[in-house]
């Protein structure tokens, strides 16, 4: 957390991108919800005091969806029996899932034919 508040979740994320790129590789990005503060994000496995913010999440998936190196994703440490009345936690896994996927929902060629 300390990094991610002295250099920025924008600045972070920019360098893993330039890291993947120069070497040709792609990103899997395992979205662990129980990283935000407490006080944001409620309905998880492990809560954590002082932890991280949903705008630097939605400022990381946001930049690794317009990279084109973001091959897989995942959403982990979603506990709906945890979760506030208004159903937080869940929605914002839901918009965090839209925000890493949204133009990436075409199949390669080689995917179609298989279907």
């Amino acid at each position: 957390m300390d990094e991610i508040r002295r250099r920025g979740m924008e600045s972070i994320t920019k360098e893993i991108i330039e890291h993947s790129r120069q070497r040709n590789l792609r990103i899997h990005a395992s979205f662990d919800l129980d990283w935000h503060d407490s006080s944001l994000i409620q309905g998880v496995g492990t809560p954590v005091a002082d932890g991280g913010t949903v705008e630097d999440s939605r400022i990381s998936l946001e930049l690794l969806n317009q990279s084109g190196l973001l091959y897989s994703f995942d959403i982990v440490e979603v506990s709906p029996p945890n979760d506030d009345a208004e159903g937080t936690t869940v929605r914002t896994a839901a918009q965090m899932a839209v925000t890493a996927l949204k133009p990436k929902l075409r199949l390669p060629e080689s995917d179609k034919r298989d279907r």
